[in-house]
This record gives C-alpha cells, structure tokens and sequence, in this order.
C-alpha cells in the first residue's frame, strides 16, 4: 500500500511529469510561417500565472489548442507548431503549471483544470466559439485532451502518441504495478479510453510503429474505442515517439488537413 500510485504521489509525479526551461526571453515569440506570435498570460483555475503563444491566422476555420507531452515547454513544440499553421490552422501552445515561464507545480489535476483555462481564455479572451477549437493532445497531453473534451464542447480531437490510461501505461513501463487494482491510482484517471468510448467527436490518431514510449497498441486500442465513423487513424512504419513532425512533415500535414473533412 505504501507504494500504491494512489498513496505515493512522488512516484507518478516523478514518472508523469519532466518540467523543462526556456531559452527565450520572457515575452518573446518566434515568427513561424510569417505569422508573427503573440506572448500570452492567462490564469489557471488555482489562480496560478500561465504563459502561451497564440499564432492567429486571419483566414483559418479552427484554432488548435495544443496540450503538449510530459517534458520540456512550448519552445520545443515550433517544428509541429510550423506545420499546424501550414495545414490552416491558428495555434494557441501554452505551458502547465510548472513548465516554461508558467508558476506553480504540475499535478495530475492541475495540468488537466490548466487545459481547461486555456480553452476557458480562448472563447472568453479571444472571442473564439466551441465549435471553432480543435483539441491536440500529444502524448500525455493525448489525456489532458480527452478529459477537456469531456468537459467543454469542442469542434474536434487530434491525438498524437498517447496512451490509453495511466494504469495501463504505468504497467508497461513497471510491470509491478500491474499488481495495483484500478482504485488505487490518482484520480482523475487519465482513462481516454473511457472518454472516446462515449465521445461523439471527430477524432483523428496519429501514432508512430516504432514508439519505445508509448506502445503502437494503445493507438489502436484508442481508434477502436470510437463508436463512430467520424475518425481517422494514421500510422508511420518508420517513426517512433517524437520524430513524427521531423520524417513526414509532408505527409502530416496532409493528415492535418484531413481532419477538417470530418467535422
């Protein structure tokens, strides 16, 4: 019981979670694809400080919001960030709690009510509607997603190298915890699989055959949740966890642009 997930909060934090820094000065914001981004801090539901970047594109039908994975910050996320602006889509990244030049710490519920404060400040702030905001998730970011969609009504999910639960992840990565039932991992969950079994969204997966992080099972274990024909399920034989965007930028983009005949 004492290294039960539930009970030893170090041992997931540790595992789920790897805050990195930024290089760029505060404020400061790349121009990708001649679209000039705009430095953004909203609050988080705990009152903490959080800092984005939001890539507006005159023209574009929907807005991504980008829940990113389990290290480093938004400043390592320009190169998908390139290629969601090529596929037609304003972009609005941000960091959790913890990571970047966002305050505070990241937690299970944290990063996941973070999500939802994003997606609060883009229909509030920037006069965005439900419909117009399409939810990226990558990796555990594919989770935060999941559980936002279940909160807030939004036009879409796109789901890049996720997994399907956190115990289903966390037993292939330390089989010992295999032992462990379902009631003793945090809550929430991180159960996507739970979230598109009941989901009506257009759903597009995108998940690499090499992935050593996560395994090519849970995207398809994910895709065969849906209940729905409104998904799409792309795989590459030759890429692995995060180099997806760097071998088939071309072919992504085009994946990208897919999605939008779905909604």
């Amino acid at each position: 019981m004492i290294f039960a997930p539930r009970l030893n909060k170090p041992l997931y934090t540790n595992f789920l979670f790897r805050p990195g820094t930024r290089t760029l000065e505060p404020g400061r914001v790349p121009c990708l694809e001649g679209i000039q981004g705009k430095n953004i801090d909203f609050s988080s539901k705990n009152g903490s400080r959080l800092n984005g970047w939001y890539f507006k594109q005159a023209e574009s039908r929907f807005t991504i919001l980008f829940n990113h994975g389990n290290a480093g910050t938004i400043e390592n996320r320009v190169g998908i960030c390139s290629l969601l602006l090529k596929a037609g889509y304003s972009v609005f990244l941000y960091d959790y709690q913890g990571y970047g030049f966002s305050d505070g710490f990241a937690t299970i519920e944290g990063v996941i009510e973070d999500s939802v404060s994003a997606f609060d400040y883009l229909v509030s702030e920037q006069g965005l509607k439900p419909e117009q905001i399409v939810v990226y998730g990558e990796s555990l970011g594919v989770s935060v997603s999941c559980h936002l969609s279940d909160q807030r009504k939004c036009a879409a999910l796109i789901l890049q190298s996720g997994f399907s639960s956190l115990k289903a992840i966390a037993g292939h990565k330390y089989p010992i915890l295999r032992l462990y039932p379902k009631w003793l991992y945090p809550l929430p969950g991180l159960d996507s699989l739970s979230v598109l079994k009941r989901s009506k969204l257009p759903v597009l997966i995108v998940h690499g055959e090499l992935d050593a992080v996560i395994p090519f099972s849970h995207a398809e274990e994910l895709f065969n949740a849906i209940g729905h024909d409104k998904k799409q399920f792309v795989s590459y034989a030759d890429c692995a966890h995060s180099d997806i965007c760097t071998l088939k930028p071309d072919q992504y983009v085009e994946a990208l642009k897919g999605l939008i005949s779905l909604v």
